[in-house]
């Protein structure tokens, strides 16, 4: 994400003119309404609830109304701003949804659940339903938190993306050199998993590399997504190939009754969204978002002059198209495309290398959700998906000559067949059973010229195919109307070398009281490494090589976890979460001098010959402190104490690369109401100060890699040290104001705003032969406008 400052401002004061002229054109006096509407099912079966009162809390007169035989409700004429509704149903918990936003440019559209009560002719219904936090997915009891399309615009320095977002979390720290890659409770950030409307995907950030989680630019756009659910460990039965952290991102629907459209422009890109239905009458919808890179466009118009402009395009979109006997079906695909050349220079500003990187990824599904009783559902899915990269890149040699040094192609094709059972045998019972099968097919090669021999060594080249299968079942028991548990079994069988586990899962909820709770959980998980791990080339001193780690393992984890959580109160909740996760079968290089792990990698290209002799160990503490938004307010507290530890086969525990000990957040925001309330012009003022341990670093052996040409690191004395702790500070300042259908957003966003620039790594620049450091992301200003019609 680096440019040239001065381009960037330029960016930055169009987008605000343009601003400041719709602001201008917005200064009446009119009230504006907006409609209200959505659907409400049962949490377990799926089905339709008829007859829920929705009444819109602090009206008056009172105004409500109930769902009818699809589960529909319609809420006309509700003034903009912030409201709340209360769902009540005979033999269903009460359930309040807080704190909505209504907007003059776009209806509400809401999709809901309720639980079946155990009482079910209890006069008094248990008030709260699912506290604010909790996850969408009932089988998931701890370690997990729900997020919602407003945090992510909310949390200063997220820049509209899940995972920015996420690292406010306990028990979660980021990249501090800028890459929205993260870590969970001290794992790698390679064990992360994305999935997409239930279906496990690829990378969706752009500029990223085969094996790896994050990256620069994330592609999933904040116009697509509906509240979605966040793990960090002991994972329910359903969830397989992971063992660190769980995206678990839902799209919502489109607007199946009138087409509506946002265009947005800002500093990371130009974003054009539009949503509706295909005809009048049928309820189906659809709903697509595009985005360009602004620095690109403005780069193929001529009106900069710069080398490294990254350039990048994506496209969502969601067709939802229900049927009257068949069931509903939906397809869905986020796609994505980016690029960048690539310019190295010494001291003297003289170009010594020259290359670039291009590739990208994409993923597209058919799913199918039949109804086959009042009980009982089957959803089936199929997907396809690729990530790839291509990457080349020339030296200067002694002649004065460029020469070809690294050419890189990695193309991984996946398909995906999944299909789920659940049965709702009464109000206590849910049995749920599912099965998944992945078929990857890959071409991959990477080769590095060395000028000294004279050689080229392949680190890849393979043309392979493998297959991953997954089983599972659970059960989710109520043993009492304050008590749950959820247990469960996962099977997994990596077919390249026939590696497999089963993977036990439990967990219970005890409701304390109405206002605390206790949780305890278990989960054993597993996942492959990464194709290029398996296929590495490893080369012995006469440069024979070999491929010896075609027959790995499986690793495995056993997460441990113990929560609690203390309503102290409406609006003010605490929760205290300890966790122990227990690494075995961990691959570590076949020495038993080397310090070498997995553990500490954050991609899968390990040229080692390894084994599955590794251990690995990660404990602590999280603390969460959160005052919902209410009453225009909000803060989030969070601390974490953790410890992460691996052992080789030289038998001693040590620091693993992610140690970063501890890890502070305090985020804040506050809304000002500027006028009259129902005129709709809202300021939101948002802040969130990070502190966190820095990571450990693998220092460079200078003499060595001077005498090699490239980095040569000192696995002796690795992970025993850090370099400097990481201050972050991050503000946003927003302005929303409203128009007769049409809803307007700027939003300033300043990720490090005090600059800080500390050091987070070392590395070789074989260009000056000089240990470099690499530092915290400097200042980035992000700005955007929204339009809503």
């Amino acid at each position: 994400m680096s440019t040239n400052f001065i381009e960037m401002k330029q960016i930055l004061l169009l987008v605000i003119a343009i601003t400041l002229s719709a602001f201008t054109f917005a200064n009446n006096n009119a009230v504006y309404t907006q409609t209200v509407r959505g659907t409400i099912i049962d949490q377990d079966s799926k089905i339709p609830l008829i007859g829920v009162n929705v009444i819109l809390l602090g009206s008056e007169p009172i105004t409500g109304t109930s769902t009818d035989v699809n589960g529909n409700f319609r809420l006309e004429n509700v003034t903009i701003g912030r409201i709340s509704l209360k769902l009540s149903h005979l033999g269903n918990e009460e359930k309040v949804i807080p704190n909505l936003t209504v907007e003059s440019g776009k209806e509400t559209l809401l999709f809901l659940e309720m639980i079946e009560s155990l009482e079910q002719l209890e006069e008094i219904i248990i008030t709260g339903g699912r506290k604010r936090g909790e996850v969408l997915n009932e089988m998931a009891l701890l370690s997990a938190r729900t997020f919602t399309v407003d945090e992510t615009k909310q949390y200063a320095g997220s820049l509209d993306d899940p995972s920015r977002m996420v690292s406010a979390f306990a028990g979660v720290s980021n990249d501090p050199e800028g890459l929205n890659e993260i870590v969970v409770r001290g794992n790698t950030p390679k064990g992360i998993q994305w999935r997409l409307e239930d279906v496990e995907i690829p990378n969706p950030n752009h500029f990223a590399f085969e094996s790896t989680t994050g990256g620069p630019i994330n592609a999933l756009s904040s116009n697509m997504l509906a509240t979605s659910d966040f793990y960090t460990g002991a994972f329910a039965p359903e969830f397989g190939n992971v063992t660190s952290g769980i995206f678990d991102m839902k799209m919502r629907n489109g607007n199946n009754e009138k087409h509506e459209f946002t265009l947005g422009l800002g500093a990371l890109g130009i974003d054009v969204a539009a949503e509706g239905p295909f005809k009048k009458g049928y309820s189906g919808s659809y709903l697509i978002n595009y985005r360009y890179s602004t620095l690109a466009l403005i780069d193929n118009l001529n009106l900069v002059d710069y080398g490294g402009v990254p350039k990048y395009q994506d496209l969502t979109f969601k067709v939802n198209l229900p049927t009257k006997k068949t069931g509903k079906f939906s397809i869905f695909a986020l796609l994505g495309r980016s690029g960048i050349d690539i310019t190295e220079e010494d001291k003297s500003e003289k170009t010594v290398g020259e290359g670039s990187q291009f590739g990208g990824f994409g993923v597209v599904g058919l799913s199918h959700l039949y109804q086959i009783n009042s009980k009982s559902f089957i959803k089936t899915t199929l997907s396809a998906s690729n990530n790839g990269t291509n990457i080349n890149f020339s030296s200067l040699m002694d002649d004065d000559t460029f020469m070809e040094v690294n050419k890189a192609h990695w193309n991984k094709n996946t398909l995906t067949s999944m299909v789920k059972y659940s049965n709702k045998i009464n109000a206590k019972h849910r049995v749920i059973l599912g099965a998944e099968y992945k078929h990857f097919f890959y071409d991959m090669k990477d080769e590095n010229y060395f000028e000294k021999e004279e050689k080229w060594k392949t680190n890849i080249g393979l043309t392979e195919n493998a297959g991953l299968f997954q089983s599972y079942a659970s059960w989710k028991y109520r043993i009492s109307k304050n008590i749950t548990m959820v247990s469960g079994l996962h099977y997994t069988n990596f077919l390249l070398n026939n590696s497999q586990a089963f993977e036990p899962r439990a967990a219970i909820n005890w409701d304390i009281s109405k206002k605390s709770k206790l949780s305890v959980g278990f989960g054993k998980h597993s996942m492959p490494e990464s194709i290029i791990t398996y296929y590495a080339n490893v080369y012995d001193e006469q440069w024979n090589k070999s491929t010896p780690n075609t027959d790995l393992d499986l690793s495995k984890a056993n997460h441990y976890v113990l929560g609690f959580e203390q309503r102290l109160m409406k609006n003010l909740n605490a929760k205290v979460e300890l966790y122990y996760q227990s690494l075995y079968d961990v691959p570590v290089e076949n020495d038993v001098t080397s310090n070498y792990s997995i553990l500490n990698e954050q991609h899968g290209q390990v040229l080692k010959e390894l084994v599955n002799e590794g251990k690995g160990r990660n404990y602590g503490m999280e603390f969460t402190l959160e005052r919902y938004f209410e009453n225009s307010y909000y803060f989030l507290a969070t601390a974490s104490l953790y410890k992460s530890e691996y052992k080789t086969m030289k038998n001693e525990w040590r620091n693993t690369r992610f140690d970063g000990n501890y890890a502070f957040n305090f985020l804040a925001g506050k809304e000002f109401t500027m006028g009259d309330p129902e005129k709709g012009r809202i300021l939101s003022l948002n802040t969130r100060i990070t502190y966190n341990g820095s990571r450990k670093h693998l220092p460079l052996d200078l003499e060595a890699s001077r005498e090699a040409g490239y980095g040569i690191y000192d696995y002796n004395n690795a992970y025993t040290h850090r370099l400097d702790d990481i201050l972050n500070v991050n503000f946003t300042a927003s302005m929303k104001f409203n128009r007769q259908n049409t809803t307007h957003e700027i939003i300033l966003d300043f990720m490090n705003l005090l600059n800080g620039q500390g050091k987070v790594s070392e590395y070789y620049d074989y260009t000056t032969e000089e240990k470099i450091f690499g530092n915290q992301m400097s200042i980035f200003p992000n700005v955007m406008y929204r339009i809503h019609f």
